[in-house]
């Protein structure tokens, strides 16, 4: 670690030096570039680390796990790619792009193994699709009564993870709160009923019907699960009881919903709305989708009337205020950006991957200032920055455009905290919505061409609320 402070005369001006100084470094830094070097033996890491240091001092060089990150100009690290290749040293490895995920979602996700089996079938449909969507794959492992559900990036140059792990949260909830219970009166089975309470039965119907959690007593039978599979565990029972297609509608009737007070006729962990019909699933709803737990202090949404926790809310909704069952928007997200402007203009020459067009550079100014409770260190001071980013000028780009211009408004494309580039805390930061900062170099220099970046951009702005 390096400090480094300025002394003056009585006329000096200590604060104006600092402020100069932190302005100038980071636009030093903005040239700088990374690159990872992955070598064949890892034995030679130290041996090779010391050449390059020895051939270019102005390189930053880190050697860890026989892999050797490169901090410095792209001039001065293309120059050391030259070195190594003429040396045969084993090729490079571009470095990762990536989107850092929440700390409390670098283990996964753990979800209760009762709840998830019931939703399985469902949700491996859907992981398939955000694996497919985010470039990751899945790791889904049992740790005693919990299951720990996590996302990796298929390959280093590209970090989507997060945005899995945001949309996997969404699909639980959603899935989760079409789970139903229906109670089966046993009265019309007679003598078949005493067969029901053997292990065989459990057996077969476990095997037959895992996504179906069933609860047994003396004059009825409780079924819990998503309507579909309900709908084929009730066929399953009707013919394995022999119950005529003329008795199946007196049996109907037998139906009853289940209220606050049997639905502790389910095991504790599978507490969830009952009804007999698809469309009353919100009817007496007592679980709370959120925690899976029964709701404490209710608290019903204004304009889709779901119902949750009121803690539980309140705590999704500084996530992004959007109901968790069904995406209706309550509210505008907010962010802790600093004051600035934002503009744009057209410049002549294309990007690479749109050479049908020209290219629009954006401007962003954000003027330094004191932190506030929003930001990480309140009181302290931070210096303002000056960053461009670029787009192509065609229908998409100008999209983009006009949604970053929301999210600029909104608060959202910047804010204070640590680089990640660099290590240095209070300073102005990207917030997790990339952008294009040079127009060549690829996905590794943050420049084009990149075929996916308007819609995995567009997707990072919808997961923030704007679309």
């Amino acid at each position: 670690m390096v400090y480094l402070d300025f002394t003056s005369s009585r006329s000096g001006n200590l604060e104006a030096a600092r402020k100069d100084f932190v302005e100038e470094f980071q636009k030093r830094v903005e040239t700088l570039t990374q690159e990872c070097v992955a070598l064949a033996d890892s034995k030679q890491a130290t041996k090779i680390k010391e050449e390059l240091n020895h051939q270019f001092a102005k390189l930053l060089i880190k050697e860890k796990g026989g892999e050797l990150t490169l901090l410095g100009t792209a001039d001065d690290i293309s120059a050391a790619k030259h070195f190594l290749a003429s040396k045969n040293f084993e090729s490079l490895v571009k470095p990762p792009v990536k989107i850092l995920t929440p700390k409390d979602m670098m283990k996964g996700i753990e979800v209760d193994t009762a709840h998830y089996k019931l939703l399985e079938a469902e949700l491996s449909q859907e992981i398939s699709k955000i694996e497919k969507k985010y470039d990751t794959q899945s790791n889904i492992l049992g740790i005693n009564q919990k299951t720990c559900i996590r996302f990796e990036p298929k390959t280093k140059e590209l970090d989507l993870s997060i945005h899995a792990y945001s949309s996997f949260i969404d699909t639980y909830q959603h899935v989760s709160c079409q789970i139903m219970r229906e109670v089966l009166s046993l009265k019309l089975l007679g003598k078949e009923r005493k067969h029901l309470h053997g292990t065989k039965f459990s057996d077969d119907f476990r095997k037959r019907h895992p996504d179906i959690h069933f609860v047994l007593n003396r004059e009825s039978m409780t079924l819990i699960g998503l309507p579909n599979h309900l709908i084929n565990a009730k066929q399953y029972l009707l013919n394995r009881w022999g119950v005529s297609p003329s008795a199946t509608e007196k049996w109907n009737k037998t139906l009853t919903d289940t209220d606050s007070h049997n639905s502790k006729t389910a095991s504790p962990t599978l507490q969830h709305p009952a009804s007999s019909e698809v469309s009353e699933v919100n009817e007496k709803q007592d679980t709370c989708v959120i925690c899976l737990n029964t709701i404490s202090n209710k608290q019903v949404l204004s304009k889709c009337k779901h119902e949750f926790c009121s803690h539980c809310i309140k705590e999704a909704f500084s996530y992004k205020p959007v109901c968790p069952v069904c995406q209706t928007s309550y509210g505008v997200q907010k962010g802790s950006q600093p004051d600035g402007r934002m503009s744009a203009v057209v410049v002549r020459g294309s990007l690479p991957g749109y050479e049908s067009c020209d290219t629009i550079m954006i401007t962003y100014t954000i003027e330094g200032g004191i932190q506030t409770k929003e930001h990480p260190n309140p009181g302290k001071i931070f210096s303002g920055i000056q960053r461009n980013a670029y787009l192509p000028d065609n229908k998409e780009g100008n999209e983009v455009l006009d949604l970053l211009r929301r999210a600029f408004d909104q608060k959202l494309i910047f804010t204070v905290g640590e680089s990640r580039t660099l290590g240095i805390s209070d300073v102005i930061t990207w917030n997790d919505i990339h952008h294009k900062t040079s127009r060549t170099g690829g996905p590794q220099r943050y420049g084009y061409p990149d075929p996916n970046y308007l819609k995995r951009v567009k997707q990072e702005l919808k997961d923030k609320g704007i679309e």
